[in-house]
């Protein structure tokens, strides 16, 4: 498939949806089956301490109703039929009652991921092709998922399994992972990531990969051991093929068909081994014809080039038959003059030709499991000299066409018996199938391209099998087990390849050649069908599950470095799960405060303990580690037989540390917000209940106001009217001589009176009904006077309630008073009228008097204005109010009381879960 480099990986899905419908939700559940797992034990210690903490989390009955979720059991599992299930399960689970996931937005491309990949040592020279097959062959798609909760509760889990089959879990061949860590202290949450790596052609991905990882080994070992790393290369394609076939064949069938096992069995070994002799021909005829050519007389300008053309062929890479070359070497061998020269020549030349035409041709064979048949026309023609020589040693036309069966023939002759000389390789293939007919190598050479009718002719496939069973394992002990620790030296500046060689692909053989071959040919007495594809499904877990091992690793490291701040942005839309998770907005703060320590505490790992998980991962997905027989044996006695177990364990005991390590924290960090939350909706009820006592005051306020505003004036005037007298005493009043001082006088004192009530009324009383006016009852004093108070009799509630309306009253205008001047600079205009001699009759005259600096003291203003208050003010005049009045009080002061009753409780909590 093509690989597109801008694929966002991660697809958001932004809906509310319950928890347990999530995608990844079918590998969380652990299987019934104790096959390859167990409840974990060696934790217990921190099981139960996570046990208590979550118990004795679960006393604390505040905010809403929610249940315990204790982990009561851990479960590791280690499944290994890839056919099946293979990989790796820690379930440290909670089962949930309320949880609700909210799709997170999660940004990274199939492009990036390559690049990272490259960045590690894994993606780097061979293991770095390994993953650009994996990426070019596989479908990835990842999900992240917030989670929402109510209840208490703490768990993780940590899981990757594949299977290369559909079934139950499996709705097509994939490898699935799954990340997921959460805890919940009344309210609480978490974040599932989870990967899924479609496998649309499962084959062509196994034959991809284990190409290019055995081609890459040859690769490496043919400079120093040609000829074995040739051998190396075909027995570790058996062993994975076989596996791989023979897995497929019996996940598929109801009853095993043991007939068609051994024949895929020996269709696979035939094909390899046919392509080892026609590569080892070829490599042995090209040193034949350049050994012929050094020794041939014909000028070293015409050899020249030749010879460096055939010098220069590299086994992997064998030129096609139709190449130039070999048209330039039949011309040169022509050219020889010494005849025997040229026969030997022709000879060597033609069966170069005969063998590189097998060998382009299965090199394009794309490994299936139909068996070799060599027939049919060759689609062009060999050189004339070639031709008249196959056809000559045929006895046959010289100018006759060849067909395949035709160069079979002649290269099955003599050229084979001249091979068998000098070519190790053949020797031990005719040393393997000559058992099958009880003869010598060149015929088992020759039986090896028998066609199934003869091959089967004195047995079915399983006789073959049974035959070719010991000398093939006798091969693999001392050509394979025997020098795979030399091989693996020469993979030395490659770790990752090295433990592919040691722990996928020799046991893959080993298990193929010392168990199923055996097997097979006795009709599974030994094995049921289970533990069989389990052995088989080692060497394929260990080659791919490594690499995704690896992908998954980079994808969770990059979640991992931007988890905290996508949660604390998720954390910011609380409200949009309130409903769908059944609870009421109370708990919006305390959840959004959860998700926030989760970010910040629980959802990133730290790199340490990534690091140290995925590297257990990566050994988890390689099970066999030392003797392959001895695993299988294992797997056979014992279905809770674990490989590994130290690592799964391992992985059991990080996710375990890392809950219980910050249980502790996070509830400490949680309690004030959950206690705060409770305040907050009693604090926001007594809020309510003091705005409708506010309400009522208010209308006290204005009866108040009015009373003042209409009596103030009365109250005022007098004293300013005692201020003005005895102002006047130093007033003269001999102002005019046709007047007498007595008269003036007492003009004067009759317009005092107006004078004053009217710069009373228009100087002084707005001063005074400003902070009037702006008067405002404080509830909360209102209710603070009744604290305490059992008796609520009318009489005692008029007693305290109107002090308490008047002593609020006295301290806002006392202050209100403080810093004004209260005074008058009074004008007093006098009129008067004044007799003068006959003729002039009388005449008015008209004077104005001023007094400066009436002042009175504002303490007296306020005692004036609050006697006007008091006097006046008489709560009995509104004793309908006083039932309500009374129920406001009683429920504030109520809140209020629990609100302290929370307060304490919230340190004893801090206190109690602490530790």
């Amino acid at each position: 498939m093509a690989f597109d480099p801008n694929r966002p990986i991660f697809i958001s899905d932004t809906t509310t949806q319950n928890w347990g419908n999530i995608k990844g939700q079918q590998i969380l559940t652990a299987r019934s089956e104790e096959r390859r797992g167990r409840n974990y034990e060696l934790g217990i210690e921190l099981l139960a301490q996570i046990n208590n903490l979550i118990n004795k989390w679960a006393q604390l009955k505040i905010l809403v109703d929610a249940k315990a979720s204790a982990v009561v059991q851990a479960q590791i599992q280690t499944p290994l039929d890839l056919f099946d299930e293979a990989g790796l399960a820690v379930r440290l689970r909670a089962v949930l009652e309320a949880a609700v996931a909210v799709g997170l937005s999660m940004n990274i491309t199939m492009g990036q991921l390559a690049e990272m990949l490259k960045a590690k040592p894994q993606g780097r020279g061979l293991s770095g092709q390994l993953l650009e097959i994996l990426l070019n062959e596989t479908q990835l798609e990842g999900a992240l998922f917030g989670q929402y909760a109510v209840g208490f509760m703490a768990y993780a889990n940590f899981v990757t399994v594949g299977s290369l089959h559909k079934n139950e879990n499996f709705p097509e061949p994939a490898f699935q992972f799954l990340y997921e860590v959460g805890m919940g202290f009344i309210v609480g949450g978490g974040y599932r990531s989870y990967i899924h790596v479609a496998m649309p052609h499962p084959r062509r991905l196994v034959e991809l990969f284990s190409n290019k990882l055995i081609d890459g080994i040859i690769g490496k070992a043919i400079a120093s051991q040609r000829d074995q790393a040739i051998m190396l290369g075909a027995m570790l394609r058996i062993g994975i093929l076989v596996s791989y076939e023979i897995s497929d064949q019996l996940s598929s069938e109801i009853s095993i068909n043991t007939d068609e096992i051994a024949r895929k069995v020996v269709t696979i070994v035939w094909r390899q081994l046919q392509r080892v002799v026609f590569l080892q021909m070829g490599l042995f005829f090209r040193n034949q014809v350049v050994s012929l050519l050094n020794r041939s007389g014909l000028p070293s300008d015409q050899t020249a080039p030749v010879l460096r053309s055939l010098q220069d062929i590299q086994p992997l890479q064998f030129p096609s038959y139709s190449s130039e070359m070999f048209t330039s070497v039949t011309h040169l061998a022509s050219s020889i003059q010494e005849e025997a020269k040229k026969q030997d020549m022709l000879a060597a030349v033609s069966a170069l030709w005969a063998a590189a035409y097998f060998i382009t041709s299965t090199s394009q064979d794309t490994g299936g499991i139909s068996f070799p048949e060599f027939s049919g026309a060759l689609p062009t023609q060999f050189s004339l000299e070639v031709r008249h020589w196959i056809n000559t040693s045929l006895n046959r036309d010289k100018d006759a066409s060849l067909t395949q069966k035709d160069l079979l023939r002649f290269l099955l002759d003599k050229p084979v018996a001249s091979a068998l000389q000098g070519a190790e390789n053949i020797s031990d293939i005719g040393k393997i199938v000559g058992p099958t007919i009880g003869s010598d190598a060149q015929q088992g050479i020759q039986r090896l391209f028998s066609t199934q009718a003869e091959l089967t002719s004195t047995g079915g496939f399983r006789t073959v099998l049974s035959t070719m069973s010991r000398p093939f394992d006798d091969y693999v002990d001392r050509e394979i087990s025997g020098r795979s620790e030399a091989i693996s030296n020469v993979l030395f500046d490659e770790p990752e390849i090295v433990v592919l060689f040691q722990r996928g692909l020799v046991p893959g053989i080993q298990i193929v050649s010392d168990i199923l071959l055996p097997e097979v040919a006795k009709g599974f007495q030994n094995y049921d069908r289970k533990t069989m594809q389990e052995m088989l499904s080692g060497a394929l877990l260990t080659m791919l599950g490594r690499s995704v091992v690896y992908v998954m690793g980079t994808l969770t490291s990059v979640v991992n470095t931007r988890i905290e701040n996508i949660l604390r942005d998720a954390a910011r839309n609380v409200t949009s799960v309130l409903k769908p998770l059944g609870v009421q907005d109370i708990v919006r703060k305390p959840l959004e405060e959860a998700v926030k320590i989760i970010a910040d505490q629980l959802a990133p790992l730290p790199a340490n303990v990534q690091n140290q998980l995925f590297e257990r991962a990566a050994n988890l997905v390689s099970p066999i580690e030392g003797n392959a027989v001895e695993y299988a044996n294992r797997l056979k006695n014992d279905v809770k037989y674990m490989p590994q177990l130290d690592e799964i364990e391992g992985i059991a005991k990080l996710l375990l540390q890392h809950l219980s390590g910050n249980m502790i924290n996070f509830a400490v960090k949680l309690i004030p917000a959950l206690f705060q939350a409770l305040i907050d909706e009693l604090l926001e009820k007594i809020e309510q209940l003091l705005g409708e006592l506010n309400k009522i005051l208010d209308t006290f306020v204005e009866i108040i106001k009015n009373i003042v505003t209409k009596k103030i004036l009365d109250q005022l005037v007098g004293p300013f009217l005692e201020l003005a007298k005895n102002s006047a005493e130093v007033l003269s009043f001999n102002i005019f001589d046709l007047i007498g001082a007595g008269q003036v006088k007492a003009a004067f004192f009759k317009a005092l009176d107006g004078a004053v009530r009217s710069a009373v009324e228009r100087d002084i009383l707005p001063i005074i009904l400003l902070p009037v006016n702006a008067l405002k009852l404080d509830p909360r004093k209102i209710v603070d006077t009744f604290r305490g108070v059992s008796d609520l009799s009318f009489d005692t509630f008029d007693r305290l309630f109107t002090n308490q309306i008047f002593e609020q009253i006295e301290t806002q205008l006392s202050k209100a008073l403080r810093m004004k001047r209260i005074g008058l600079d009074l004008e007093v205009p006098v009129s008067f009228s004044v007799p003068l001699p006959w003729p002039l009759g009388e005449q008015s005259i008209s004077h104005t008097f001023r007094l400066a600096d009436l002042v009175m003291p504002s303490s007296q203003v306020l005692n004036l204005i609050m006697k006007v208050i008091r006097d006046n003010f008489r709560f009995a005049q509104h004793d309908n109010q006083f039932s309500l009045l009374v129920r406001l009080i009683q429920q504030v002061l109520t809140f209020q009381d629990r609100i302290n009753q929370l307060q304490q409780e919230k340190l004893q909590a801090l206190q109690k879960y602490s530790s």
